[in-house]
């Protein structure tokens, strides 16, 4: 599959289905089968340059604060990017993978720490997310991997919430 184009048009064409307000998840439970493994997408639909916020609302996993400061923000900041994680899951886990993510943003611990700085976004309840279930063949890490290299082939660096140590390198 080619990964050089991530509008939201595009990643349909690709097969993402969801488009689900990040406030509003889970979907009803008929949408994502259990046994479902895959990729996902958190997905900005804004192209205004992002507010920061100074703490995260993201849970502390392992004791770590998931907060980074306004320099390192910027630093991994993709403009004109709407996407801002790709996340994977393995077969019988993306249901429990995305509720595990949301729920970082909404209890005071948590074990999603990947995709963490979305928290920092002033709006990250209105990002969507959007997932492509995979067949049992395809590794959803592989698929990760080549989303990801796609992604920073087209815009220079990953996704804003993807390799936050790298500082948007």
């Amino acid at each position: 599959m080619d990964w050089s184009d991530w509008d939201q048009k595009s990643l349909e064409d690709k097969g993402f289905v969801g488009w689900i307000r990040w406030a509003d998840w889970p979907p009803p439970k008929t949408e994502l089968p259990a046994s479902a493994g895959g990729v996902y997408v958190l997905f900005r639909r804004s192209q205004s340059e992002p507010s920061f916020l100074d703490r995260s609302t993201g849970a502390t996993h392992k004791k770590r604060d998931p907060s980074l400061g306004g320099d390192a923000l910027t630093a991994n900041w993709v403009p004109a990017a709407n996407v801002v994680y790709i996340g994977k899951a393995d077969h019988h886990r993306l249901l429990d993978r995305l509720n595990e993510y949301q729920a970082m943003g909404a209890r005071p611990t948590g074990s999603h720490w990947g995709g963490r700085l979305i928290w920092q976004l002033s709006d990250s309840s209105e990002l969507l997310v959007a997932y492509l279930v995979l067949p049992p063949t395809d590794i959803p890490r592989n698929v990760e991997k080549k989303m990801i290299e796609g992604f920073r082939r087209r815009y220079g660096k990953p996704p804003f919430a993807n390799d936050p140590h790298l500082l948007g390198r």
